[in-house]
C-alpha cells in the first residue's frame, strides 16, 4: 500500500475489498482507520530496522547528499536531505531527515547522524556533494566537519554538472545580463517554438564534449587541463575570461587525491603514467588544497605534474587495501 502511495483511508477501503473477495464476511470483521495507520507504521518500522540490519557491506563507501524542498504535510513544504552511500556500482539510500536549517552544520549533522546508525561511519572514505558554500566552506563547511569528526583525511569529489552549470551560468549572464526572476524569458520563447525548430540544423560546438562526458569522473583532470587550453585561444575575450575566471575557481579535480583518475583514462600515453606512478614518492603538499590554482606557470598539459604521494589515497577510495596494493607498483 506504501508503495502505490495509498492514504489509510483508501488503504481501509482495499483492506475490506480484499478480505470480501477471500469469502470473509466483513460485518464480522472490525476496519478502523486508526488501526491501519498503527498497523503500517508498525510495519514500515520492522521493515527498516529489518533493512539496516542487513546491510554490511566490506568494501570503501563515498557519502553522497543533497538538499531538497519536497512536498510535506498541510500543502507546505520542507527541506530535506537525502542521503546515499554508494559502493561497487551499488547504491543505498540511508535516509532522507528534515532540517529546518540548510547550513553545512545542519547537513554535515544529518550525514554523520545517517552513517552512524548504519554503522558504516569506519568504511567511508570520500566525499561527494555540490560545490555550495555550505558544503565546501573551509571553517564551517559541511565537508570540514564530516573529515573532523571522523578523523580521517576523505577524498572530497565535487559534483562535475555542478561545476560546469556554474561556468555556463556567469557567460550567460556576461551574454544576456543577469536576473533576479526565476524564469529566463529566453527560454520560455524556446519552449514554446521548440516544436517548430529544425534539430538537424544543430551543429554542437567543439566544447559541448566537456558536458557529455561530466558523468566519466576519470577523464575530468585531462577535460579541466583541455577546457583551460580550449579558453585560452577562445576568440570572445570577455567570454573566454568569465568562462576561466569560474572554471579556475573550481578545479577539484587537478587535486592531489583527484588526479589520480587520469591512470584510468585511455587517453594518456603510457609514459605520462609512468611518469605519474613515478610522482608518487614526491612528497605531499604541506599546503593541501582541494581545489587547485593554476597560475601562468603552471604546465597545463601534464597531469603528472600534479602527482604526489597523497595521490595514493585515491585508491582507499576503490578497495579498503588500496593504497597499500598501489604501493607495489
Amino acid at each position: 500500500m506504501d508503495r502505490t502511495n495509498l492514504s489509510d483511508r483508501n488503504a481501509v477501503f482495499v483492506a475490506g475489498a480484499v478480505a470480501q473477495a477471500l469469502g470473509h464476511d466483513i460485518a464480522d470483521m472490525s476496519f478502523s482507520r486508526s488501526t491501519i495507520r498503527r498497523c503500517r507504521a508498525s510495519g514500515r518500522k520492522q521493515a527498516a530496522e529489518t533493512d539496516r540490519k542487513s546491510f554490511s557491506p566490506d568494501e570503501p563507501l563515498l557519502l553522497h547528499w543533497d538538499g531538497k524542498l519536497l512536498p510535506d504535510i498541510q500543502n507546505t513544504t520542507a527541506s530535506r536531505i537525502a542521503i546515499v552511500v554508494t559502493f561497487n556500482g551499488q547504491e543505498k539510500l540511508l535516509g532522507v531527515p528534515k532540517k529546518e536549517r540548510e547550513t553545512g552544520e545542519a547537513q554535515a549533522e544529518a550525514c554523520l547522524e545517517a552513517i552512524k546508525s548504519w554503522n558504516v561511519e569506519k568504511l567511508v572514505k570520500g566525499l561527494v556533494f555540490d560545490t555550495t558554500a555550505s558544503n565546501t566552506g573551509l571553517h564551517r563547511g559541511a565537508c570540514v566537519r564530516i573529515e573532523d569528526e571522523l578523523e580521517q583525511e576523505l577524498v572530497w569529489i565535487a559534483c562535475r554538472h555542478h561545476v560546469l552549470e556554474i561556468m555556463l551560468s556567469d557567460v550567460f549572464s556576461l551574454i544576456c545580463g543577469s536576473t533576479g526572476s526565476p524564469e529566463t524569458i529566453l527560454f520560455k520563447r524556446f519552449k514554446k517554438q521548440w516544436r517548430s525548430i529544425s534539430l538537424n540544423d544543430f551543429i554542437p560546438a567543439p566544447e559541448s564534449i566537456f558536458w557529455h562526458e561530466a558523468p566519466m569522473a576519470v577523464r575530468a583532470p585531462f577535460n579541466d587541463l583541455q577546457l583551460m587550453k580550449v579558453l585560452k585561444e577562445y576568440p570572445h575575450e570577455k567570454v573566454a575570461h568569465a568562462a576561466q575566471a569560474a572554471i579556475s575557481r573550481h578545479l577539484w579535480y587537478l587535486s592531489e587525491h583527484l588526479i589520480g583518475l587520469s591512470l584510468f583514462d585511455d587517453r594518456i600515453d603510457t609514459e605520462t603514467k609512468k611518469n605519474m606512478v613515478q610522482n608518487f614518492q614526491c612528497p605531499k603538499k604541506q599546503d593541501f588544497s582541494r581545489r587547485i590554482v593554476l597560475s601562468d606557470e603552471t604546465p597545463i598539459s601534464n597531469v603528472a605534474s600534479f602527482v604526489t604521494e597523497r595521490t595514493l589515497d585515491i585508491f582507499d577510495v576503490l578497495t579498503l587495501d588500496g593504497k597499500e596494493r598501489a604501493q607495489l607498483f
